[in-house]
């Protein structure tokens, strides 16, 4: 079983924004609590592992929040078996406010559409380094998520959720299916909902449900922890057309900064100052100019444009006046100077993005 809420809570958070449902439903264990409703109009999540812990998420904007780009991290967490507040910094230990900064960083990252090669700077801990008050420390959500889901009084909703669910999608049972249905059974009893599930005749859920309330909580405790889900279609990627000559020359240049940190895109040692930095930026920037490829096919548009793109992140950090001066300040100086190092600057990155310098 997993070690945190399921993922499929984070899609009745989405509901309720979509239907204004009132109400909070409440996920309450003997080291924690999960509480999800509004907030001035606005989705929120609150877990609180202990009194000394609390991790908080404002979903804002979710109307433009990709579900499959926050899952990307999640699942990334439940193939090595570690909960997301083990997705850290490179040898970094973080107390528990610095994971619950951390995290929305890392959250604010997603949302922003980078792409998972662009995430280098962030690894899965291969040992447990988080506080003993983290989340993963051994907690299971499922029978309180069936305590709260008992408690929950919102029919409308859970009836509503049942319907987009069921009615409108091909379901196959989840790698945690017979455990969940197995706390069915010990939970709720016998149910005519897991018997048309198992058969395959989800359409007939909501008739059931609409009028039964034991059954309409068993229903949506199987929709929010998608003991069925949709079975991931693999389409057929379509023919693509050659690159023309520009793009091939451009390709492996548009592959290397992906891969690449801020030290090796600009090709530069970590002991060499903002100054010599900033040198390198412009200097990739000739090399790579637009005027120089001027008439060049889209697909070669499409690269430079995010060769100026990466280097335009590289060089507004080391521009980052703010950034410098924590930095400087950490180490006893009082002016944002251009000869620190780039090692350090992107270092205070990391520490001024966490709220720790």
């Amino acid at each position: 079983m997993p070690v945190v809420p399921p993922f499929g809570l984070f899609r009745v958070i989405q509901a309720y924004k979509q239907q204004n449902a009132s109400g909070v439903l409440i996920v309450k264990g003997k080291d924690f609590e999960v509480l999800f409703g509004m907030d001035r109009g606005l989705p929120k999540c609150v877990y609180k592992a202990s009194p000394d812990y609390s991790l908080e998420a404002y979903l804002a904007q979710s109307n433009r929040i990709s579900e499959v780009r926050l899952k990307r991290l999640a699942e990334l967490a439940t193939q090595n078996n570690l909960s997301s507040c083990h997705l850290l910094l490179k040898d970094k230990h973080l107390e528990p406010e610095e994971i619950r900064t951390y995290q929305q960083s890392l959250v604010e990252r997603v949302l922003e559409r980078l792409m998972s090669l662009e995430l280098q700077d962030f690894q899965l801990s291969e040992e447990p380094i988080c506080n003993t008050f983290c989340p993963c420390k051994g907690v299971d959500p499922i029978k309180p998520l069936v305590q709260a889901i008992k408690a929950f009084k919102n029919n409308d909703f859970m009836q509503s959720a049942i319907e987009k669910t069921f009615l409108s999608e091909t379901l196959f049972p989840s790698d945690e299916n017979a455990a969940l249905l197995d706390e069915v059974k010990r939970s709720f009893g016998d149910s005519r909902v897991v018997f048309l599930a198992r058969q395959g005749r989800f359409a007939e859920i909501p008739k059931v449900t609409v009028s039964n309330p034991l059954e309409l909580k068993v229903a949506f405790f199987l929709v929010v922890t998608r003991a069925w889900q949709r079975k991931p279609v693999f389409a057929k990627p379509a023919p693509s057309s050659p690159l023309s000559e520009v793009a091939t020359m451009l390709k492996p240049v548009v592959s290397e900064m992906r891969a690449k940190n801020h030290y090796q895109l600009l090709q530069t040692p970590p002991d060499a100052t903002i100054y010599d930095c900033i040198r390198n930026v412009e200097r990739l920037r000739k090399k790579y100019a637009l005027t120089k490829y001027e008439g060049s096919s889209d697909d070669a548009k499409k690269f430079l444009f995010y060769i100026h793109q990466r280097l335009e992140e590289a060089h507004r950090t080391l521009l980052n006046r703010d950034l410098r001066l924590a930095y400087n300040k950490n180490i006893g100086i009082e002016t944002p100077g251009l000869l620190s190092t780039i090692a350090n600057i992107f270092d205070a990155e990391a520490l001024f993005e966490q709220g720790m310098a």
